[in-house]
């Protein structure tokens, strides 16, 4: 089977056998055919079992013999010939029964990629016939090593089935559903009705007109955090407050604030993107106020005491602070916000700021008089007393224009 398909002597054998792109039954059973037909014409009584049962082409024998000594009265139930294998004829079509188990659904045209029932994935193995059909089962799924870490999932004795054979068949496994998909190649959602077998694989799509709010929403801000499009009013002041909340519940988790994981993003852009079906009318809805509604009333108003946006600075001033994006860093401290401030503005302060009540100190970045980074403090007393000294001389140089305390 693994042979040339360009070669003429098997292209004419794999037209003798592989009659049908249904099942790769027909081309077993095929064989067995013609195998008794000559056991027949040589006066040879056909065995029940394979002599070679325990290499691959004796087992594929095998099945194939069961197969075709339990095909007649099924063919029988369905009022068609009991013998409709032979090489001479059209092979009809196998109807629902135990071949049809488990199910295989081809990702999409072209490939032999597959999804299985509880999230697996397969490869369909390229020696089978049924290279078109969307929707099969395969009798036989075997693990082979592969150049990855994890194993190969292949599928072969494949045979092509309908959605309405398991529908017919298994209707306790089947349930339908409507729910929301997002076209990347249209750049929209769309509601649809779904249904699955065996619980979780998706067999059926059916597209539905009407938008349910929440769950159009849902879709869109899961397509968005999935990177199919774009927000530019998930912006600098909404990331920022994203972070300042992040920070407080990784610094004071006595106050129960809830920190925006990824769960609490969907659920706040769902929120702002509810009813609507177009990536581009997301991009153009406002954001923010739908994430500040992740937090109680009274927390919005502690969150501005506890971790504010800015602090009162030299001068009468506000030092705007920056967040971070991840509130604790791989040692799993809490990571502070930064200010960056000229050093000579420092000289005014008694004590280094703090946030979250002064349990997290300020990260100040300090500059020389011309905005050139020097060294970064979370302790400015102690930075002044033993840094500074080092430094004076040559900031004196260099700013002499200027009085050095």
């Amino acid at each position: 089977m693994r042979l040339s398909r360009d070669d003429k002597h098997i292209s004419e054998a794999r037209e003798l056998f592989e009659a049908s792109a249904d099942s790769d039954f027909y081309t077993l059973m095929r064989g067995v055919s013609v195998r008794e037909k000559q056991w027949v014409q040589f006066g040879i009584v056909p065995p029940l079992w394979h002599p070679c049962a325990n290499c691959e082409a004796g087992r594929a024998d095998l099945r194939s013999t069961r197969a075709h000594r339990q095909t007649p009265k099924a063919n029988r139930e369905r009022g068609t010939s009991g013998r409709c294998f032979s090489p001479r004829r059209s092979a009809a079509p196998l109807h629902h029964g135990g071949l049809h188990r488990p199910t295989c659904i081809r990702r999409s045209q072209g490939t032999l990629d597959c999804e299985l029932t509880e999230g697996r994935q397969g490869t369909l193995v390229r020696e089978s016939v049924v290279q078109t059909a969307k929707l099969f089962v395969s009798a036989s799924i075997r693990e082979v090593p592969s150049r990855t870490s994890e194993n190969l999932t292949l599928l072969s004795l494949a045979s092509a089935v309908k959605r309405e054979w398991i529908e017919e068949m298994f209707p306790q496994q089947v349930n339908s559903r409507v729910e929301h998909l997002y076209d990347t190649a249209r750049t929209n959602e769309w509601p649809q009705l779904s249904s699955s077998a065996s619980g979780d694989l998706v067999i059926h799509h059916e597209h539905q007109r009407d938008v349910e709010p929440s769950a159009s929403g849902r879709c869109l801000a899961e397509a968005w955090r999935k990177g199919y499009f774009e927000l530019p009013l998930f912006n600098h002041e909404v990331k920022q407050f994203v972070a300042r909340v992040n920070c407080v519940a990784a610094v004071m988790p006595e106050l129960d604030f809830p920190a925006f994981d990824e769960a609490a993003l969907v659920a706040g852009a769902a929120r702002a993107f509810s009813g609507l079906s177009l990536a581009k009318e997301a991009q153009a809805t406002p954001l923010k106020d739908n994430f500040v509604a992740h937090l109680a009333p009274e927390q919005r108003g502690w969150l501005n005491e506890i971790a504010p946006q800015s602090i009162p600075w030299a001068e009468g001033r506000q030092l705007k602070l920056q967040y971070a994006e991840n509130a604790l860093d791989e040692d799993g401290e809490a990571v502070s916000p930064e200010a960056q401030v000229k050093i000579q503005e420092c000289f005014q302060l008694k004590e280094h700021p703090h946030i979250c009540e002064g349990k997290l100190p300020v990260k100040l970045w300090l500059c020389t008089p011309d905005g050139k980074r020097l060294e970064a403090t979370f302790n400015w007393p102690a930075f002044r007393s033993v840094t500074y000294p080092k430094l004076k001389l040559q900031l004196q140089k260099k700013f002499s224009a200027l009085l050095w305390p």
